[in-house]
């Protein structure tokens, strides 16, 4: 089970999404703690890269550059092993769900 940690950045309210199989997670702090590698969107993720810089955050594969590209790959990236935990919008969580996609994840904790 995958759990997800919101994070409210501009107008936009985004959430921590990480596997209960590596252990319970409620915070990104937390994540960042265990040592928990972190995929988010450049943009969605930026004001939480800048609060918790320590937090091992992924580049994507594509390019290289810290931050996923895509949203569609961020949960297709924690999928793949490529992070443990991802900061994304509730929304495209909700998405993902409807389609039948992804529902070993969910959301936990606060805004970041």
């Amino acid at each position: 089970l995958t759990l997800v940690i919101s994070a409210y950045t501009a107008n936009l309210t985004a959430f921590l999404v990480v596997t209960q199989q590596r252990g319970t997670v409620s915070s990104l702090a937390e994540a960042q703690q265990q040592g928990l590698s972190v995929c988010g969107t450049r943009m969605g993720s930026y004001m939480a890269r800048l609060i918790h810089p320590r937090a091992k955050w992924v580049s994507d594969p594509i390019d290289g550059e810290v931050g996923v590209i895509r949203q569609q790959d961020v949960l297709k990236y924690m999928a793949d092993g490529v992070c443990d935990v991802a900061l994304m919008d509730i929304q495209d969580l909700h998405v993902a769900h409807s389609q039948k996609q992804h529902c070993d994840k969910m959301a936990v904790g606060e805004a970041v």
